[in-house]
């Protein structure tokens, strides 16, 4: 055991040494920290995204006993600049036969304002799914000021920071 712990060492040691540095990181040059902008028109680093994943599923807003949140797993951005991502829902007191929590599938255009629900789900305490909907397609509406929806846009298109 110790012979095998010690020739891991070893290659490990050997390994570094001939690699060169260059080839020990992403890209010559790459710098983590700079911000650079998706089709999508979010703009972070390679640092943030990773600090954003961190944690799935971020809270972004309280109001009214719900709690919501946006999902920093499952974000994704087509090349026609359209942001598709998961927000939850959770509603803090329901009777049992009210959803327990909400996942909604929305879609934005942070260069354009806009934003759209293309999918909801709401779940009893159990998990169990009480409603679901698909609309056919959903007409894209502008961000409301100050709403819920306002800082979820803010969050997930990464305004303000």
């Amino acid at each position: 055991m110790l012979k095998t712990r010690a020739l891991g060492f070893m290659f490990l040691a050997f390994a570094a040494s001939v690699i060169p540095a260059s080839a020990q990181t992403l890209k010559p040059g790459f710098d983590p920290s700079k911000r650079t902008e998706s089709p999508c028109g979010v703009k972070e680093s390679f640092d943030e995204v990773m600090e954003n994943i961190k944690i799935e599923w971020r809270q972004v807003s309280e109001a009214r006993g719900h709690k919501y949140y946006y999902n920093t797993r499952k974000m994704r951005c087509s090349e026609d600049g359209v942001l598709a991502f998961w927000v939850k829902n959770i509603e803090a007191k329901h009777s049992p036969k009210d959803p327990a929590f909400t996942l909604l599938r929305e879609e934005a255009k942070c260069k354009a304002d806009k934003w759209r629900i293309t999918s909801g789900t709401s779940y009893n305490e159990d998990g169990g799914v009480i409603d679901s909907s698909s609309p056919q397609e959903r007409a894209w509406e502008d961000v409301t000021p100050d709403s819920v929806e306002q800082r979820i846009f803010d969050a997930v298109c990464k305004r303000g920071q």
